[in-house]
């Protein structure tokens, strides 16, 4: 694959995520200037009475690990960040969660 394909690749990766971003953000906004009537909330404090809190999501801790790469991918994780705005990090945490997300692994059968 090449390196414009990839950046197309994860370029689209990162406006799907934009979007998604931008969806939430407008929902959270609709409901902050056009509050739900007092029923709806009515409702909703009688469903929040049924739910049981096991404890707060926590997003996992970042662990620092060294990979050798090639220059010429080092090159690209460079360019995907300048055009992005993303750090360095954060570009590589995505491509490897779409690789592993894509990936197909079949046991040989020898």
């Amino acid at each position: 694959m090449s390196v414009d394909d990839t950046l197309k690749n994860l370029g689209g990766l990162l406006e799907k995520q934009n979007q998604k971003k931008e969806e939430k953000t407008k929902g959270a906004m609709k409901n902050f200037f056009n509050p739900p009537p007092a029923e709806e909330e009515e409702e909703e404090e009688k469903e929040k009475n049924n739910t049981f809190v096991l404890g707060p999501k926590k997003k996992p801790a970042l662990e620092r690990k060294t990979y050798y790469l090639t220059p010429s991918l080092i090159e690209t994780i460079d360019e995907v960040s300048g055009a992005t705005g993303y750090d360095k990090s954060e570009v590589v945490r995505m491509a490897l969660q779409t690789f592993f997300d894509n990936i197909d692994i079949k046991k040989s059968e020898t």
